[in-house]
């Protein structure tokens, strides 16, 4: 994995008593459709009613303006979107009490089995990564972190990795429009 993330329950700071997911029967939850989140929720506190939007930023945003009471998704993203939009009255009330294994906490890279120069490819550039990088892309896109003093390596290819970035155009890692992944 190259990041670790915290799942967090968010409410419109109007919103109070929740703690846990099961603190969400009742209420107006708005989720991104596809997020395996919604079906976590749905089996923790069955009784929610479940607003599907096409977007974190829209997520985010229905609890603002209270057509939802609650969301439950990544710090780090939703860190994000509420500084970029200034939704200043949405709050982080708790960690998110899902079980373990229900909901990965790790962003990794997937590569085709039949593109291995693709592999080595980004392994050595997440290698290359110095710490302080790594705190300068999370301060940039998520305002975490501590910057931390590191030097910059480089990365060397093989002449058969330099052939297929050649050969190969820019991969588009997800079709969701949201920053770092868009």
């Amino acid at each position: 994995p190259y990041k670790t993330v915290t799942n967090v329950i968010y409410v419109n700071d109007q919103i109070e008593g929740v703690e846990t997911i099961s603190d969400l029967s009742g209420k107006k939850i708005s989720v991104v459709g596809g997020d395996t989140v919604a079906d976590i929720i749905r089996g923790l506190a069955p009784d929610v009613e479940l607003i599907v939007n096409d977007s974190y930023e829209k997520v985010l945003k229905s609890i603002s303006f209270r057509k939802a009471d609650a969301t439950v998704m990544d710090s780090s993203v939703a860190g994000y979107l509420i500084r970029k939009h200034t939704l200043t009255n949405i709050k982080a009330v708790a960690e998110a009490d899902i079980p373990e294994g229900d909901l990965g906490k790790n962003y990794r890279l997937a590569v085709r089995n039949d593109w291995p120069e693709l592999e080595t490819i980004l392994q050595k550039a997440m290698a290359s990564i110095t710490p302080q990088e790594m705190n300068d892309l999370e301060l940039k896109w998520f305002g975490t972190q501590e910057k931390i003093a590191a030097k910059k390596p480089s990365i060397s290819m093989s002449a058969k990795e330099k052939t297929f970035i050649t050969n190969h155009k820019p991969l588009v890692f997800s079709e969701i429009n949201w920053k770092p992944l868009s």
